[in-house]
């Protein structure tokens, strides 16, 4: 299909490289019509080529803050196949039509195979900005051929589409991790400065249509019986997911013995926390309760998102998942032999999951490492934190300006008896005829003692709650 005539845009951070999905979003009488673009990779990389058994073995790229370990070679992970505004591309599309009160008809759903041409390479921020009635300001935003006028209406119906889509997921009961991610700003490998990541309303809504078109392709398998790789989330262990119960009902006040553990139960209680010095804490910690999200052909459903069908399709430049299912949904499509069998998925799955357990690993190091490098240079200085952990040695603290996580030694807490209570998530600090209790949420001033980067350790003082 060539659609290099509708006025189709990509919406991605400041230093992407490789965009693997572009969006047009238009009104009908009776709601909108919604076409995801997906960067149709697996026109590019053969099965069982020379290219496509190494990018099977990365599994996915490695964003690593100023570098990035590709899965696929940069002429086609930044070039060829990537979603570059100004030039014709080769794209694979989810097209459904959604009411106005947000009910996906998918019996409208098409897939095919397609050409667009992407008329803006919009950075989240710029999009908020036309969004908002401003003029864009970023060296990496192009619009072309003074299109922003077209643009803008794209934008402001995918924006109006996701507010619907959102309200119709949040009564579902998924889950929201509003967690705050690191941004780091470098210069030549040194640290500048380390600060929370601001979550726009642009980024929900690029989540929101992604979500939209992977849903829509599970469920395509789902209903003929066609086996695929599914992002399967299980349901949390019993165990871990009482214990974060108990916690909130201390923290609220109240008690849920008799509920029942559904995603809409959670997504409440995170809703009760919104805007609470607890906030950011609550979702770690129920985010820690919770199983990790895997690729499987068995679909068991994904309990966070509250699906019962869901797969990844919209990221085949940097995660191998997406590139199986493009080839067995297309080979369907065609009617052509499918190339992958059940007991196939099942090994890819299984892989793929490791590879991506080992790629958030090594992200998450170096993250810890570039936050204990900037933090060195602030020996000495207080800063206000939250109590994230107690232990019977000691009382773990993030500290929300800059995300650094460390903690202070019982046996440093100078003026004080310290009595740890860790199974009820609290310490007792007495102080002549006053006493404390320290919990889990609670606000702290500290100072910073000792940093150790290697060892990725934050030592920290103890000042006063606050």
């Amino acid at each position: 299909m060539d659609l290099t005539d509708e006025f189709t845009i990509t919406i991605d951070p400041r230093t992407a490289k490789d965009y693997d999905d572009a969006i047009y979003v238009e009104r009908y009488e009776k709601g909108w019509i919604l076409k995801v673009h997906i960067a149709d990779v697996s026109h590019w990389v053969k099965k069982g080529s020379h290219m496509d058994m190494e990018a099977f073995k990365r599994g996915n790229s490695v964003y690593l803050i100023e570098k990035v370990i590709p899965m696929l070679p940069h002429i086609l992970s930044d070039n060829l196949a990537s979603l570059l505004p100004g030039q014709p591309k080769l794209t694979f599309t989810v097209e459904v039509k959604i009411t106005r009160d947000g009910k996906i008809l998918t019996n409208t759903a098409k897939f095919y195979k397609s050409k667009i041409f992407s008329w803006a390479r919009l950075t989240y921020e710029d999009a908020q900005r036309i969004l908002d009635d401003s003029l864009p300001e970023d060296r990496e935003t192009v619009i072309y051929k003074g299109a922003l006028g077209a643009v803008k209406r794209v934008l402001k119906e995918a924006s109006n589409l996701a507010e619907v889509l959102r309200a119709k997921r949040e009564d579902r009961g998924s889950i929201d991790f509003d967690l705050p991610e690191a941004e780091f700003l470098m210069d030549d490998g040194k640290v500048l400065m380390v600060s929370p990541k601001e979550r726009l309303w642009t980024h929900k809504i690029i989540e929101e249509l992604m979500i939209t078109a992977n849903t829509l392709v599970a469920q395509y398998f789902t209903k003929n019986k066609i086996p695929t790789l599914y992002r399967i989330h299980p349901n949390p262990k019993e165990k871990k997911i009482k214990e974060f119960i108990r916690l909130v009902e201390k923290l609220l006040g109240r008690s849920f013995k008799n509920r029942k553990i559904t995603p809409k139960f959670l997504s409440d209680i995170l809703k009760e926390f919104s805007g609470r010095p607890e906030e950011n804490l609550i979702n770690y910690l129920l985010l820690r309760s919770m199983a990790r999200a895997v690729y499987s052909p068995k679909n068991v459903g994904h309990f966070g998102l509250a699906l019962k069908d869901y797969l990844h399709f919209t990221s085949p430049i940097r995660r191998y998942a997406d590139l199986v299912v493009h080839r067995q949904l297309w080979a369907s499509l065609k009617g052509d032999k499918l190339p992958y069998t059940y007991k196939e998925l099942e090994n890819i799955g299984k892989h793929l999951s490791e590879m991506e357990r080992l790629a958030e690993e090594a992200e998450w190091e170096l993250w810890q490492l570039k936050i204990c490098e900037f933090m060195e240079k602030k020996l000495g200085e207080e800063f206000e934190g939250i109590v994230t952990g107690i232990s019977e040695e000691a009382i773990f603290v993030q500290i929300t300006q800059h995300l650094a996580e460390g903690y202070i030694p019982i046996r440093s807490i100078k003026n004080y008896r310290v009595v740890p209570l860790p199974k009820e998530h609290s310490a007792m600090l007495f102080k002549k005829n006053k006493t404390e209790r320290i919990t889990l949420g609670d606000r702290v001033l500290v100072r910073v003692r000792s940093v150790d980067k290697y060892a990725k350790d934050i030592t920290l003082e103890f000042l006063k709650t606050l």
